[in-house]
Protein backbone atom coordinates (compact mmCIF):
# COMPACT_ATOMS: atom_id res chain seq x y z
CA UNK A 1 0.00 0.00 0.00
CA UNK A 2 2.77 2.70 0.88
CA UNK A 3 4.83 1.55 -1.99
CA UNK A 4 2.03 2.30 -4.10
CA UNK A 5 1.71 6.07 -2.64
CA UNK A 6 5.79 6.60 -3.09
CA UNK A 7 5.05 5.20 -6.71
CA UNK A 8 2.37 7.88 -6.99
CA UNK A 9 4.90 10.73 -5.54
CA UNK A 10 7.74 10.08 -7.46
CA UNK A 11 6.21 9.22 -10.61
CA UNK A 12 3.75 12.52 -10.56
CA UNK A 13 6.55 14.33 -9.58
CA UNK A 14 9.36 13.22 -12.08
CA UNK A 15 7.16 11.63 -14.88
CA UNK A 16 4.06 13.46 -16.01
CA UNK A 17 5.75 17.06 -15.59
CA UNK A 18 5.43 18.22 -18.73
CA UNK A 19 6.57 21.96 -20.03
CA UNK A 20 4.42 23.78 -22.64
CA UNK A 21 5.28 26.84 -24.35
CA UNK A 22 2.53 29.70 -24.57
CA UNK A 23 1.92 32.75 -26.06
CA UNK A 24 -0.67 33.88 -24.32
CA UNK A 25 -1.01 37.53 -23.77
CA UNK A 26 -0.76 37.13 -20.08
CA UNK A 27 1.95 38.12 -17.44
CA UNK A 28 3.90 35.26 -15.66
CA UNK A 29 3.62 31.73 -15.89
CA UNK A 30 0.92 29.11 -14.80
CA UNK A 31 0.66 25.85 -13.48
CA UNK A 32 -1.96 23.48 -14.68
CA UNK A 33 -3.27 20.46 -12.22
CA UNK A 34 -5.19 17.93 -13.63
CA UNK A 35 -6.63 15.10 -11.89
CA UNK A 36 -7.00 12.17 -14.83
CA UNK A 37 -8.42 8.83 -13.95
CA UNK A 38 -8.76 8.22 -17.53
CA UNK A 39 -12.37 7.85 -17.23
CA UNK A 40 -14.69 11.08 -15.88
CA UNK A 41 -12.61 13.68 -14.48
CA UNK A 42 -11.71 14.27 -10.40
CA UNK A 43 -13.99 17.20 -10.07
CA UNK A 44 -13.50 17.67 -5.73
CA UNK A 45 -10.68 18.11 -4.20
CA UNK A 46 -8.17 21.23 -3.68
CA UNK A 47 -4.10 21.94 -4.10
CA UNK A 48 -2.44 24.55 -2.27
CA UNK A 49 0.50 25.79 -4.26
CA UNK A 50 3.29 27.56 -1.69
CA UNK A 51 6.10 29.99 -3.03
CA UNK A 52 9.24 27.70 -1.43
CA UNK A 53 12.31 29.23 -3.37
CA UNK A 54 14.24 32.30 -5.25
CA UNK A 55 16.29 30.99 -8.61
CA UNK A 56 19.75 31.67 -7.74
CA UNK A 57 23.20 31.41 -9.56
CA UNK A 58 23.32 27.02 -8.84
CA UNK A 59 19.76 26.69 -7.34
CA UNK A 60 17.11 28.07 -5.05
CA UNK A 61 17.48 30.09 -2.15
CA UNK A 62 14.91 28.46 -0.22
CA UNK A 63 12.68 31.19 1.88
CA UNK A 64 12.36 31.71 5.85
CA UNK A 65 9.34 30.13 6.30
CA UNK A 66 10.65 27.13 5.00
CA UNK A 67 13.63 27.14 7.13
CA UNK A 68 16.08 29.38 5.00
CA UNK A 69 19.19 27.62 3.44
CA UNK A 70 20.03 26.68 -0.09
CA UNK A 71 19.08 23.85 -2.50
CA UNK A 72 21.07 22.45 -5.69
CA UNK A 73 19.23 22.52 -9.05
CA UNK A 74 19.77 19.28 -9.59
CA UNK A 75 17.86 18.52 -5.80
CA UNK A 76 15.66 20.53 -6.09
CA UNK A 77 12.60 18.28 -7.33
CA UNK A 78 13.53 16.05 -4.65
CA UNK A 79 10.56 14.03 -2.93
CA UNK A 80 11.92 13.75 0.16
CA UNK A 81 12.53 17.69 0.02
CA UNK A 82 8.98 17.85 -1.28
CA UNK A 83 8.14 16.12 2.32
CA UNK A 84 9.96 17.95 4.75
CA UNK A 85 9.25 21.38 3.13
CA UNK A 86 5.81 20.08 3.31
CA UNK A 87 5.97 19.79 7.43
CA UNK A 88 7.05 23.36 7.80
CA UNK A 89 4.91 25.49 9.97
CA UNK A 90 3.60 28.76 9.22
CA UNK A 91 3.76 29.19 5.74
CA UNK A 92 1.24 30.81 3.42
CA UNK A 93 -0.04 29.96 -0.32
CA UNK A 94 -2.94 29.89 -2.93
CA UNK A 95 -5.51 27.56 -2.65
CA UNK A 96 -7.72 26.07 -5.58
CA UNK A 97 -10.43 24.04 -6.12
CA UNK A 98 -10.70 21.73 -8.67
CA UNK A 99 -13.42 22.89 -11.48
CA UNK A 100 -15.63 20.31 -13.77
CA UNK A 101 -13.08 19.32 -15.72
CA UNK A 102 -10.67 18.07 -12.68
CA UNK A 103 -8.32 20.97 -13.34
CA UNK A 104 -6.75 23.30 -11.00
CA UNK A 105 -4.98 26.68 -12.41
CA UNK A 106 -2.63 29.03 -10.36
CA UNK A 107 -1.96 32.24 -12.68
CA UNK A 108 0.72 35.01 -13.01
CA UNK A 109 3.63 33.28 -10.81
CA UNK A 110 7.01 34.15 -11.10
CA UNK A 111 10.15 32.20 -11.58
CA UNK A 112 11.23 29.88 -9.07
CA UNK A 113 10.58 26.62 -6.90
CA UNK A 114 7.30 26.06 -5.50
CA UNK A 115 5.97 23.13 -3.37
CA UNK A 116 2.12 21.63 -4.80
CA UNK A 117 0.04 20.44 -2.00
CA UNK A 118 -3.70 18.34 -2.01
CA UNK A 119 -5.05 20.19 0.38
CA UNK A 120 -8.37 18.97 0.46
CA UNK A 121 -8.45 15.19 -0.44
CA UNK A 122 -10.78 13.63 -3.49
CA UNK A 123 -13.47 11.09 -2.63
CA UNK A 124 -12.48 7.59 -3.03
CA UNK A 125 -9.07 8.55 -4.06
CA UNK A 126 -5.75 8.71 -1.80
CA UNK A 127 -4.22 12.03 -2.00
CA UNK A 128 -1.40 12.98 -3.91
CA UNK A 129 1.80 13.38 -2.01
CA UNK A 130 3.65 16.68 -2.09
CA UNK A 131 5.29 17.70 -4.72
CA UNK A 132 8.08 20.63 -5.74
CA UNK A 133 7.92 22.66 -9.15
CA UNK A 134 10.53 24.37 -10.70
CA UNK A 135 8.85 27.27 -12.77
CA UNK A 136 10.86 28.61 -15.92
CA UNK A 137 11.57 32.25 -15.64
CA UNK A 138 12.01 32.05 -19.61
CA UNK A 139 9.49 33.71 -21.15
CA UNK A 140 5.78 33.13 -21.08
CA UNK A 141 5.49 29.27 -20.29
CA UNK A 142 2.62 27.20 -18.45
CA UNK A 143 3.75 23.84 -16.54
CA UNK A 144 0.97 21.22 -17.11
CA UNK A 145 0.64 18.08 -14.54
CA UNK A 146 -1.25 15.83 -15.19
CA UNK A 147 -1.77 13.41 -12.12
CA UNK A 148 -3.14 10.23 -11.81
CA UNK A 149 -4.53 9.75 -8.42
CA UNK A 150 -4.38 5.81 -6.30
CA UNK A 151 -7.86 4.66 -6.23
CA UNK A 152 -8.93 3.43 -2.70
CA UNK A 153 -9.79 -0.44 -2.75
CA UNK A 154 -11.66 -1.83 0.51
CA UNK A 155 -10.39 -4.72 2.06
CA UNK A 156 -12.37 -8.04 1.53
CA UNK A 157 -14.13 -8.74 4.75
CA UNK A 158 -12.58 -11.65 6.82
CA UNK A 159 -13.91 -15.05 5.79
CA UNK A 160 -13.14 -17.12 8.77
CA UNK A 161 -10.18 -18.89 6.81
CA UNK A 162 -6.98 -17.26 8.59
CA UNK A 163 -4.49 -19.16 9.86
CA UNK A 164 -4.08 -16.52 12.60
CA UNK A 165 -6.54 -17.60 14.88
CA UNK A 166 -5.65 -21.39 14.79
CA UNK A 167 -1.31 -20.46 15.22
CA UNK A 168 -2.78 -18.46 18.31
CA UNK A 169 -4.23 -21.85 20.18
CA UNK A 170 -1.74 -23.88 19.61
CA UNK A 171 0.82 -21.88 21.05
CA UNK A 172 -1.47 -20.89 23.89
CA UNK A 173 -2.52 -25.21 24.31
CA UNK A 174 1.34 -25.75 24.26
CA UNK A 175 2.34 -22.84 26.61
CA UNK A 176 -0.15 -24.46 28.85
CA UNK A 177 0.99 -27.71 28.41
CA UNK A 178 4.52 -26.56 29.20
CA UNK A 179 3.58 -24.82 32.62
CA UNK A 180 1.55 -28.05 33.78
CA UNK A 181 4.93 -30.04 33.34
CA UNK A 182 6.97 -27.76 35.32
CA UNK A 183 4.51 -26.82 37.99
CA UNK A 184 4.08 -30.77 38.57
CA UNK A 185 5.63 -32.36 41.30
CA UNK A 186 9.36 -34.30 40.87
CA UNK A 187 9.60 -37.43 42.91
CA UNK A 188 12.84 -37.77 44.70
CA UNK A 189 15.02 -40.75 44.39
Amino acid sequence: MMRHVWRLAIVSAMIIVLVLTASAAQTGCSIWVKLDVGELPVTNGAFTLYYVGVPISDGYRIGEEFGGGFVRGEDALSPHLAQWLNGMGEKQGSTVLLDVDGIAVFSSLQEGLYLLSQTERTDGFYPIQPFLVSVPGSGKQNVSLYLEPLPMVADSPPTGQDPTPYIGAVGLVLSLAGMALCTRGRKRW
